[in-house]
């Protein structure tokens, strides 16, 4: 399967991050040893490897949401080829917009090759769309470079030199840049470049999206719900039919059998409110899981331990990390505040601590960059804030919220 494999991206003119900028690159830090294909890195190409999960860290308010949409875009944009007009971009670019045209640049591989796409997205000199309403943001410029790579290719020139221009708006005929213009949308498409790109997607989960789970009661889902509430024993997909004057309703039903030997018809919204808030949350994150899986692309997902047994975040987490479960590579991306969760993890180099400089912009530090011997525990280095990246509550902010409890006399 073909699919893009992304290694590195950047954004400049943006707002929230510091000095405007933000920098993620997902390449190995540390060397990868006793590689198999259960590793939690998968190989690229000789000495390089990318994550198949990655956790971002950091204290409320740190910027960790910021982040997976920041990723997003590009996910979106890129992969699932989104135009800008979107509803999905443009509330992302809107967020982000500072006023300047908004640089945004993405490497990637490809059948043994670095691509480079550099984006430049402002606010739109004049209405272009044909009802006159006109959109928020256009594409103004895009520019897509490849460089040939092997294993001699030195890592600290992985992304500078060699790059070769094979397609911009300057390449393009008068008919494809009246397309792209109107249509906003990335140069992968436009060009027919995106055909060799597979299957590859993009799921995104946040936690202000409304859980809804109804589509996903259905026999065909039993393991996933007697693993989620085990006083399920079986579900069976059924029918209840409606007589009303002239006509007859058929609406579908659930035979649903309780481990206490209790049978029940229930209709999907009659079982949907009897299960719990995380079995609802954990339906619908496993079987966005086994889509992406199946496909190879991006799962993104805010604070994925909210509801959520730990065991259950694990096996989520070990669904990527096998390659039974997920033989295509596809990456799991995700925030969360349980900072113990990551003290299983092997390697450092798939952690990242959020953090806010002096003026209280969004810094990303791999932690890879900290501790490269793994040493510390890392929940520990995170609360007792060992290498003063602001991971851990102020004491002083701290004494002054108990003290706001603290009744007083009149």
């Amino acid at each position: 399967m073909n699919r893009i494999n992304i290694l590195k991206l950047t954004a400049d003119n943006v707002s929230l991050f510091s000095h405007n900028h933000f920098e993620l690159d997902f390449t190995n830090k540390i060397q990868v040893t006793n590689y198999n294909f259960d590793h939690p890195f998968y190989n690229v190409f000789s000495r390089l490897f990318l994550p198949k999960y990655i956790a971002f860290n950091g204290v409320n308010s740190s910027g960790k949401t910021t982040i997976v949409e920041m990723i997003s875009f590009f996910i979106f944009y890129h992969i699932n080829l989104l135009s800008i007009e979107s509803r999905e971009c443009i509330k992302i670019l809107d967020k982000f917009h500072i006023g300047k045209d908004m640089i945004f640049t993405m490497y990637f591989e490809l059948k043994g090759k670095i691509y480079k796409v550099i984006t430049t997205i402002g606010t739109p000199s004049e209405k272009y769309d044909v009802l006159g309403l006109g959109f928020p943001f256009e594409v103004k410029n895009e520019e897509v470079y490849i460089k040939d790579i092997n294993s001699r290719t030195p890592r600290k020139l992985l992304f500078e030199e060699d790059f070769k221009l094979v397609h911009s708006y300057a390449t393009l005929n008068e008919k494809e840049q009246r397309l792209i213009k109107g249509k906003n949308t990335s140069l992968l498409l436009i060009t027919g470049f995106a055909s060799t790109f597979g299957t590859s997607l993009c799921e995104m989960n946040t936690q202000n999206d409304q859980v809804d789970a109804f589509g996903y009661l259905n026999a065909k889902n039993l393991p996933i719900i007697q693993y989620l509430d085990p006083s399920i024993r079986t579900i069976k997909d059924s029918a209840r039919k409606i007589e009303r004057k002239n006509e007859t309703i058929i609406t579908k039903t659930l035979i649903v059998e309780f481990e206490n030997n209790t049978k029940y018809e229930l209709s999907p919204q009659e079982l949907y409110s009897i299960l719990s808030s995380g079995t609802k949350r954990a339906l619908k994150i496993l079987n966005d899981v086994r889509k992406v899986l199946r496909l190879g692309g991006y799962y993104l997902i805010d604070e994925l331990e909210l509801s959520l047994n730990r065991s259950i975040v694990n096996d989520i987490i070990n669904l990527f990390e096998s390659n039974k479960t997920n033989p295509y590579n596809a990456t799991l991306i995700f925030t969360t505040h349980y900072v113990e969760l990551v003290d299983s993890f092997d390697r450092n180099d798939q952690i990242f601590f959020v953090h806010r400089d002096h003026d209280y912009g969004i810094e990303i530090t791999n932690y890879s960059d900290v501790d490269r011997k793994n040493q510390l525990k890392k929940s520990e280095s995170f609360f007792a804030d060992t290498h003063n990246l602001g991971t851990a509550i102020e004491y002083k902010k701290y004494l002054n919220m108990r003290d706001s409890f603290t009744l007083s006399e009149d």
